[in-house]
C-alpha cells in the first residue's frame, strides 16, 4: 500500500470514528478534497483536506475531537475545515472558487454529499476571481517596491504562488464555460491564454526558479500578465 492509499485509509477509519466519538449525531457529514484526490499529491509537502459538517459548530466538542485525533491529524498532515450546515450553505457566496473546485472533485467519506444541490453563483465567481488577481497584483507590486532589486527577496515572494495561480485558472475557465477542467497547473495556464491575450511565460518561470533567473524581470513581467488577465475578468458580463 502507498502512502496515499495509507492515510486515504486513516482518514476513512481512523478519523471518521473519532470524528463520530466526539460529535455524534451532530456530526452531518466529513468530504475529502483536494490534491489527495489527484496524481498531484505529493506526500512529502501536501496537506489532507477535510470538511466537516455539524448540524451545529459547538466549541467544546470540537477541543475533544481534538484531543481524540491529534495523533491522526499530525500523523497524516491533515487539514481540517470545520463549518455549521447553515455555515456552509450561507458561505457559498464569498468561496465560489473553493466551493467549486470541491464541487467538482471530492468524496464523501461519512454523511451527507452537501455539495450535491448546493447552487454556487457564476457571478459570485466572477468577483472573487477578480479579488484574488487584483490582491496579487498588489502583493507583487509590494515585492519589487521593497526587495530594492534583490533577488532572493523578490524570488521569495513568489515562491510556491503557482498553486494560487491554478485556482485562479481553473475560475476563469469555468467563467468562459469550459466544462472539463484539468487540475495542473500548466494545462490550465495553456487553456486559459487561449482565450486572454497575455504572456505566459513568467508563470512557467516562478515553477522553476534557478540562481541564475532574471527573477526581477520574471516578476515584472508576471504583473503585466496579470493586469491583462484582470482586465479580461472584470470585463467579463457573467450574471
Amino acid at each position: 500500500m502507498s502512502i496515499k492509499e495509507d492515510r486515504i485509509n486513516s482518514v476513512e477509519k481512523d478519523f471518521v470514528m473519532q470524528a463520530k466519538t466526539a460529535f455524534g449525531d451532530n456530526l452531518r457529514s466529513i468530504i475529502l478534497y483536494g490534491s489527495i484526490l489527484t496524481e498531484n499529491y505529493n506526500p512529502l509537502s501536501s496537506d489532507i483536506n477535510l470538511l466537516i459538517i455539524l448540524n451545529q459548530a459547538d466549541p467544546e466538542r470540537i477541543v475533544v475531537l481534538g484531543k481524540y485525533a491529534a495523533k491522526t491529524l499530525q500523523g497524516n498532515n491533515i487539514t481540517p475545515t470545520i463549518l455549521s450546515h447553515n455555515e456552509f450553505i450561507s458561505s457559498a457566496d464569498i468561496f465560489p472558487m473553493e466551493y467549486f473546485d470541491i464541487k467538482e472533485l471530492h468524496k464523501v467519506i461519512y454523511g451527507d454529499d452537501v455539495f450535491q444541490n448546493l447552487e454556487i453563483s457564476r457571478a459570485n465567481l466572477r468577483l472573487q476571481t477578480e479579488d484574488r488577481l487584483r490582491g496579487c497584483i498588489n502583493s507583487l507590486r509590494q515585492v519589487l517596491l521593497l526587495s530594492e532589486s534583490n533577488p532572493k527577496y523578490i524570488a521569495n515572494g513568489v515562491r510556491h504562488t503557482h498553486g494560487l495561480y491554478n485556482a485562479i485558472f481553473r475560475s476563469i475557465l469555468r467563467l468562459v464555460g469550459e466544462e472539463k477542467i484539468a487540475y495542473t497547473y500548466v494545462e490550465n495556464l495553456k487553456a486559459v491564454s487561449e482565450y486572454i491575450d497575455f504572456n505566459p511565460q513568467p508563470f512557467k518561470d516562478i515553477c522553476r526558479i534557478e540562481k541564475d533567473t532574471p527573477i526581477e524581470s520574471v516578476v515584472v513581467d508576471l504583473v503585466l500578465a496579470l493586469v491583462n488577465i484582470v482586465d479580461f475578468v472584470d470585463k467579463l458580463n457573467i450574471k
